[in-house]
């Protein structure tokens, strides 16, 4: 397609979309991109593990021109952003990005005063590639530039779901900041349960496969608190192996400046060693902004 820069605006925080589908009871049903082939629930039951397009430009920008692609959930009110290195024009380069909110190509706010990346990955509803053009930038005006765009697909693996449990209360304000309760990071740990067909489970899920470094906590996928995991844990006194993992509370997201930042439930994904993706949402959670001791 071709497009005319102008960076007047600003864009959306920098952005500017050339590539977009419709699909909106107030625009064109007929520009259903892609058949609904990217609709879904990339993190916690599709398996999605990778976004990738090929993209191509002939703008003489110095320099070249910073990719980026935005994922927004269906009715696209909040969405995402992956920005990636410039590339130099007519040049087909590969962009990929791992749907793991601990890779640095995603925007940390995730689009939204509350960021939040579970809520848009577990409701993908289009992708929006574009550019990034840095708003603190002198104004650049380009008029008629090309932008192709190949190949885009997400690729993945099983996801196992799994019966995941905070064990304790979530306290918002022990993230950490200076503004918490006596400066505390509490840890947010999190119990995943095994599973087994042969006791009438849906799935088959050992625990011990669990791999530590790839557990993925809360609503910004809070990252594995190393020396934390621990397994061969039977809570349920089901025999089936059961283990508990944390991160931190500064990692994990929420917080208690608005009723509608506090978080309403804990997400778990992580990757096993035998290649499968598993993953669960506790939404039975008890959180609690005032909680001064405990």
């Amino acid at each position: 397609m071709t497009y005319d820069i102008d960076t007047t605006g600003g864009g959306v925080f920098g952005g500017y979309v050339q590539f977009r589908c419709a699909v909106a009871p107030s625009q064109l049903s007929s520009q259903d991109c892609s058949g609904g082939a990217f609709v879904g629930n990339w993190y916690l039951e599709d398996g999605v593990q990778e976004l990738r397009y090929w993209f191509r430009h002939n703008s003489t920008k110095v320099g070249g021109l910073e990719p980026t692609i935005r994922v927004a959930v269906t009715g696209n009110q909040i969405g995402g952003s992956a920005t990636f290195p410039a590339i130099p024009a007519n040049t087909w380069t590969e962009i990929v990005v791992s749907i793991d909110p601990q890779d640095p190509a995603w925007d940390s706010n995730w689009g939204s005063l509350a960021p939040n990346a579970v809520q848009i990955l577990k409701n993908v509803g289009r992708l929006q590639p574009g550019i990034w053009i840095d708003p603190n930038d002198p104004v650049y005006i380009e008029a008629g530039v090309i932008f192709d765009i190949d190949d885009v697909s997400i690729l993945g693996t099983t996801s196992l779901p799994a019966v995941v449990d905070l064990r304790g209360q979530l306290h918002p304000r022990h993230d950490g900041s200076p503004s918490a309760v006596a400066g505390l990071n509490d840890e947010v740990k999190v119990m995943v349960y095994g599973s087994s067909t042969s006791a009438g489970d849906p799935v088959d899920l050992n625990t011990d496969d669990i791999d530590p470094s790839t557990v993925r906590i809360g609503q910004l996928g809070g990252a594995y608190l190393p020396g934390s995991a621990i397994f061969n844990l039977d809570r349920d006194s089901d025999g089936q192996d059961d283990a508990r993992f944390s991160s931190l509370k500064r990692e994990t997201g929420g917080s208690c400046d608005a009723f509608w930042m506090e978080p309403t439930d804990v997400a778990f994904r992580a990757e096993l060693t035998t290649g499968e993706i598993v993953a669960g949402l506790d939404t039975s959670i008890i959180s609690n902004c005032d909680a001064r001791c405990h």
